[in-house]
């Protein structure tokens, strides 16, 4: 799985989801300060899920019709980091054939899954 993670993504998720095993760019190294259509058009020429917990893409991909390979936007009122990273490593673990062409909203106490051409 090729994901690449915003540039509001904690250092720690970087680290765990490397450590698991998953390819893994991260905006904060690569392009830092980039701009929201930068990050979709790297995700989408890298073939890669875009991670976030930016809900300005939701605007973009819904409202203004941007395409993305795939996003999961990450929806915690607590900032316990440990706790978006349980989630997300059971999202890819259990879901990650279904992210591909999905919005995708994970939280503390559920994950919604949509496509992105509904």
């Amino acid at each position: 799985m090729k994901l690449l993670l915003d540039e509001n993504i904690e250092k720690a998720i970087t680290t765990s989801l490397r450590e698991s095993g998953y390819d893994v760019i991260c905006v904060s190294e690569t392009a830092c300060g980039c701009s929201d259509e930068e990050v979709l058009r790297i995700a989408n020429e890298e073939r890669r899920i875009l991670v976030t917990s930016d809900t300005d893409f939701g605007e973009m991909i819904f409202r203004q019709g941007k395409t993305c390979y795939g996003l999961v936007l990450l929806r915690f009122a607590s900032e316990k980091v440990n706790d978006k990273i349980r989630t997300l490593q059971h999202l890819l673990k259990h879901h990650s054939g279904k992210l591909s062409g999905h919005f995708t909203v994970a939280s503390a106490q559920q994950i919604r899954i949509k496509p992105m051409d509904s």
